[in-house]
């Protein structure tokens, strides 16, 4: 399973770190060498997370996610069932349960 992380986030970590070598007068090879690491995570590629399949459950007048028991009433009153959970992105395109 990949971890997904957020590239903006790793960004602005290391950009944190130029700023702490800056202050510490360190070398200017060390923050070139950061400021590489922050281009090499700009090129990552982008994955997609995977998403678990589920199926809405009918509860009372409501459909109810299977996978994390989000009622999609709830979520969205004027409901119009959608391929996804919209509280945990389970693919809702297989079976009805």
């Amino acid at each position: 399973m990949q971890d997904l992380i957020s590239r903006q986030a790793a960004i602005d970590e290391a950009e944190e770190w130029i700023e702490v070598v800056y202050c510490e007068r360190a070398e200017q090879r060390e923050r070139d060498a950061i400021k590489h690491v922050i281009n090499g995570i700009k090129q990552l590629p982008s994955v997609q997370p995977e998403r678990k399949p589920g199926h809405w459950i009918q509860v009372g007048c409501s459909q109810e996610c299977s996978e994390c028991g989000a009622t999609y009433a709830d979520l969205y009153p004027d409901y119009d069932e959608t391929n996804y959970c919209p509280n945990c992105g389970a693919d809702m395109r297989g079976e009805q349960g």
